[in-house]
């Protein structure tokens, strides 16, 4: 980067971008993050870990504090700026970050993180259709087992891949779902603004059928991950709901500049985070929790039942196939597959516009392509399944970036001090410190460390960590020196007009 050019071409083209029309929390913020704590990925998995073994008291408070913790340390600090500036998050981020460490965390980082959503979406969106499909007797369930193949003969590993019904339609889906996000992507956000009301109900649906079954759940005495006694069950059950609410929601709170950019007011900013962060993840994460513990307190032995491979019974798919009718549980299947599916047009949307942005001699339909095309394997081998991983990998990339970046606001008082040149290493070195935090239980359990697997919330730690790491750093004079702040664009018509999807970046224009 020479002396004469100080901005990346992918920054210069944010920097450039038009002022978006503004707009209140409820047109913004508030429905966009409703959505995507209306995604069965957030909700599906919650009580594996937590409801199995500290009941629901536990559990339900524990959300309540993530829901919390969302809002005061990923959600606030990014929209307040977004918010104070008019900037997206790929601007914002070159104060933390340097003008080149932003193009690596906010650009090249973020569209990554595209690959694994996309490849959740997908896998989420195939197998509950086809789930809801067999329950109504339109799918036999022989069709969609896994398929297991031996990579060479005796004690050689096995490859487990999912259904050839469910491995040829995700191909055509995921790649369908690049194209739509595509060419289409503003019309999917226009139907998934009235979509997700239908979500919603299904969810109050299947909880209000299944609390007849509440009043007999009890926890575990046999923790199903370690196949041994429950020990201090409560405060562990507690501590992971805090770890997946917190880890999930990392990515999508960084993104909040980009809705603050777009809000009228600081009073917008607080209230489409009170709504759409503190209150709906809570209140999703609650009535999942109760479906599921009322389903289970039905029966009496449901370690018997395996429904999904990794998933067991404490989660909301196995929920709704032990407390509702088989039809209707296979209806609220369809409806959550076909909302998943919409997630898929978004990532792969915001992965073409990212890495075009940073490689512009790449088209963005290629990107998107190129972005599906590493996606599916997640999906055909079932990764994307794994969501207590994904939930911490998440957590470990994503929330000590915002832990920087609070540092560097409370060091300036809540003004943005502008792009500082090249890489800022105190921004730097406190996310990398913070990734390493964040990713302690990942390691753990690669090498069989058994208490560094119950490092837990690890994300909030990640967060903490990168913000301590920031500050001290700072005060040692680690910063490099902020540059002038550009000047916006002197539009010389109306502002453009807020394109506000419920997918994790809602100004796809905003860079």
């Amino acid at each position: 980067m020479s002396e004469h050019a100080p901005f990346s071409p992918a920054l210069q083209v944010a920097l450039n971008s038009p002022p978006l029309e503004r707009k209140g929390w409820q047109a913004t913020s508030a429905p966009s993050y409703i959505a995507f704590f209306l995604w069965a990925v957030y909700f599906d998995q919650l009580g594996r870990r937590t409801l199995a073994i500290g009941g629901l008291g536990w559990s339900v408070l524990g959300a309540a504090v993530a829901g919390l913790l969302c809002y005061v340390l990923l959600y606030r600090v990014p929209a307040l700026w977004g918010q104070k500036t008019g900037r997206p998050l790929t601007v914002i981020g070159s104060s933390t970050f340097g003008t080149t460490g932003t193009v690596g965390l906010t650009f090249v980082l973020f569209g990554l993180a595209q690959i694994v959503l996309m490849a959740m979406a997908t896998l989420y969106a195939v197998d509950w259709a086809f789930h809801g499909l067999s329950l109504c007797g339109l799918v036999s369930v022989e069709w969609l087992k896994p398929m297991k193949i031996s990579l060479g003969g005796g004690l050689s590993p096995v490859l487990e891949l999912r259904s050839p019904l469910i491995l040829v339609t995700s191909l055509v889906w995921i790649y369908a779902a690049s194209l739509t996000g595509h060419f289409l992507v503003k019309i999917i956000a226009a139907l998934m603004k009235i979509f997700p009301i239908f979500p919603a109900l299904m969810l109050a649906l299947a909880t209000i059928l299944s609390l007849r079954g509440l009043p007999s759940f009890r926890p575990l005495e046999i923790d199903p991950a370690t196949s041994a006694p429950v020990l201090d069950g409560g405060l562990r059950a507690f501590l992971m709901m805090i770890q997946m609410i917190f880890g999930f929601f990392a990515i999508a709170g960084a993104m909040a500049a980009d809705f603050g950019a777009v809000n009228r007011s600081t009073r917008d900013v607080r209230l489409g985070g009170w709504i759409g962060v503190a209150l709906a993840s809570w209140t999703v994460a609650t009535l999942s929790l109760l479906t599921v513990a009322g389903a289970v307190g039905r029966f009496t032995a449901p370690l018997n039942l395996k429904n999904t491979p990794g998933v067991g019974n404490f989660s909301f798919r196995t929920a709704l196939v032990l407390g509702l009718p088989e039809t209707l549980a296979g209806a609220i299947f369809l409806f959550f597959a076909l909302s998943s599916l919409a997630q898929s047009c978004f990532s792969a949307d915001i992965f073409g516009r990212r890495f075009e942005a940073v490689w512009p001699r790449i088209t963005r339909l290629r990107w998107n392509l190129i972005g599906t095309t590493v996606a599916w394997p997640f999906v055909a081998t079932g990764l994307a399944i794994r969501l207590e991983e994904i939930f911490t990998l998440l957590g470990a990339v994503f929330a000590p970036m915002v832990g920087a970046m609070t540092a560097d606001y409370v060091r300036s008082r809540g003004v943005w001090p502008g792009p500082r040149r090249g890489l800022n290493p105190a921004g730097l070195v406190a996310w990398f410190m913070g990734l390493g935090v964040g990713l302690v239980p990942l390691i753990a359990v690669a090498g069989g460390w058994s208490d560094g697997s119950r490092l837990q919330p690890a994300s909030v730690y990640a967060f903490a960590t990168a913000f301590l790491v920031y500050s001290l750093l700072a005060a040692f004079g680690a910063e490099t020196q902020a540059m002038p702040i550009p000047k916006p664009p002197m539009p010389s018509e109306q502002p453009a007009p807020a394109v506000v999807p419920p997918s994790l970046e809602p100004a796809p224009s905003a860079g």
